[in-house]
């Protein structure tokens, strides 16, 4: 039932519509630019045959649950019409309602912090604190990662990730990472949206000042100068 939900949103009409064209679509969870980016993952991609032939194959109790599904949100406007259009595209392209349920922000965040109390179906976001595979996989869906929300639990990805943490050959920690990202995608647990951007004001004066892949500002400072005269 998951990859039904997965396939079954446009993420190009979303960064078009949602964000304003400011973004880009994504079918798996490594930002490009950064180590592990895997542009070849595209196993989320939308499909709204597949996403309703995927739906299908949910066992009896998965069909009946889906009469009760909700998406819980911190109640914010922005917030509030990214869930519509969610909803909107479930229904149009899955044939299935999802209710609304929005919280204050506080309750929500409570709410995803403990396994116990992780609503159904919410939405989050991540940002990676250094340069390197384990920041995206071990760290965040690992079964022992103290950063977890989702309660996923896979004995092949956990062999990959926590393999690959160790492994001494560069070539075969990629390629570990890389069928890691893939199994995650195919079994999602979570639907990768889009990559986020960052707005930058640069005066035309100001030269070698950039954003990096990360989102942010350049990890060193002795290229940055300014052309202007005072």
């Amino acid at each position: 039932m998951r990859v039904a939900f997965a396939k079954s949103f446009d993420r190009v009409a979303y960064v078009n519509e949602i964000e304003k064209g400011l973004g880009t679509p994504s079918t798996s969870f490594i930002v490009p630019g950064n180590p592990g980016a895997d542009s070849g993952d595209t196993f989320q991609k939308f499909d709204p045959a597949a996403a309703k032939a995927a739906l299908a194959l949910a066992s009896p109790a998965a069909q009946t649950a889906i009469a009760g599904l909700k998406i819980t949100y911190a109640s914010t406007a922005r917030t509030k019409t990214r869930m519509e259009w969610f909803q909107n595209q479930w229904k149009t392209n899955l044939g299935v309602s999802v209710a609304l349920d929005p919280v204050d922000s506080t309750t929500f965040t409570a709410l995803t912090k403990k396994p116990e109390t992780i609503p159904l179906m919410f939405l989050l976001g991540w940002c990676p604190d250094y340069y390197d595979q384990q920041d995206w996989h071990s760290t965040v869906f690992g079964s022992k990662a103290s950063s977890v929300r989702i309660g996923y639990k896979s004995q092949a990805f956990d062999d990959l990730t926590y393999g690959a943490d160790k492994e001494p050959d560069a070539k075969k920690r990629d390629d570990m990472y890389q069928q890691a990202g893939r199994l995650l995608s195919q079994d999602a647990p979570v639907a990768w949206i889009y990559y986020d951007v960052i707005k930058l004001l640069q005066k035309p004066y100001v030269k070698d000042y950039s954003i990096t892949p990360l989102g942010f500002e350049l990890d060193h400072w002795t290229s940055v100068y300014v052309t202007k005269k005072t």
